[in-house]
């Protein structure tokens, strides 16, 4: 583990009684180019995007990343302090969903006061973003991407795809979560990475997501050197099925994630201490295990698991994405910015 060196500065929120001091890092490349911001720990409970930030700071400073860079990086490794440390979704001084109080005026919360000064100070301020997440406590994802339905000029999809994981899912999102809310208001896409969960941290789908870091950089042309890691196919999905329990239970879940299974294929089992009953758990649909309930104990109305489904099934609504040479170019927009 190294120390970081790169330049440390903090954001200072404040609203009534509370008051948050946020470090971020900036890496500034030796030749001017446009300003993009990674950051993690919107919500306290999910780990690997925070690690994904951690591991990616250890590599551009082990690999001097500031000779080659084009232009400027600022990263957040972790955005809601009080809920990090107490292991909590919520901003923990209100209560609240960060990721739900952007873009609201009057402010009237910590949590709407925080994303007002992330907004104001650094978010507004950038070409594009990456905002790392995970699961959270008792769930894990096969690392994706997350970007928006309306997206007219195909920034958010290019972006998706550069970030190279097999999967992009298109969401209607809230008009009051960040990456809405900067692509509405500031014109500034956002990918939104999901990778991993359960507050246990999954190496490989870190460095998945640092090397999808590289690729966005490579793909912008922040970075004139490297190669892009894509997989040969992407699948952009539209119809995501969770199977939720009407009781709580022991569970058991088998599968890997990503793992192909066709509609019936046995998935694992639950057990229901109420009444003594054991059910087989079944794929609904063909597809991927898409997200898996990774506890052994299950609450009543938890998704045991999610399928998404690929284009050889019948009733699938998703469909099955070009190569690498296919991916269209996004063009960044232009900005004069010190670093």
């Amino acid at each position: 583990m190294e120390t970081i060196n790169f330049p440390k500065k903090t954001l200072k929120v404040s609203f009534n009684e509370w008051e948050s001091k946020i470090p971020y890092y900036i890496i500034k490349g030796k030749r001017p180019g446009p300003k993009i911001f990674i950051s993690a720990g919107m919500h306290g409970a999910e780990i690997n995007g925070i690690a994904i930030v951690r591991t990616f700071l250890e590599k551009a400073q082990k690999e001097n990343l500031i000779d080659d860079l084009y232009g400027s990086i600022v990263v957040i490794p972790v955005i809601n302090i009080s809920g990090f440390n107490e292991m909590k979704r919520q901003v923990q001084e209100d209560k609240r969903d960060l990721n739900r109080a952007f873009g609201k005026y009057p402010i009237k919360s910590f949590s709407e006061a925080l994303a007002d000064k992330l907004t104001t100070q650094i978010f507004s301020k950038c070409s594009l973003g990456i905002d790392c997440h995970d699961a959270g406590a008792s769930t894990i994802l096969m690392p994706h991407v997350r970007i928006h339905k309306d997206d007219p000029e195909g920034l958010n999809r290019a972006l998706g795809r550069a970030f190279g994981t097999k999967v992009l899912i298109k969401r209607k999102a809230n008009q009051n979560m960040m990456a809405e809310h900067l692509r509405m208001k500031h014109n500034v896409p956002v990918i939104t990475v999901e990778i991993g969960g359960a507050q246990i941290i999954d190496e490989e789908a870190v460095n998945e997501g640092v090397q999808g870091i590289y690729n966005i950089l490579i793909h912008t042309k922040m970075l004139k050197t490297g190669t892009m890691v894509i997989p040969k196919k992407q699948f952009f999905l539209t119809n995501r099925i969770g199977i939720k329990t009407l009781e709580g239970g022991e569970i058991h879940i088998h599968r890997k994630l990503g793992e192909s299974v066709e509609a019936g294929d046995e998935l694992g089992w639950i057990h229901f201490p109420q009444t003594q009953k054991t059910e087989i758990l079944r794929a609904p649909t063909c597809g991927f295990v898409f997200a898996k309930w990774i506890r052994n104990q299950i609450p009543k109305n938890g998704t045991m698991y999610g399928i998404l489904e690929d284009k050889s099934c019948p009733i699938a609504k998703s469909e099955a994405l070009d190569e690498l040479d296919r991916i269209p170019e996004f063009m960044i927009r232009k900005h004069n910015f010190s670093g």
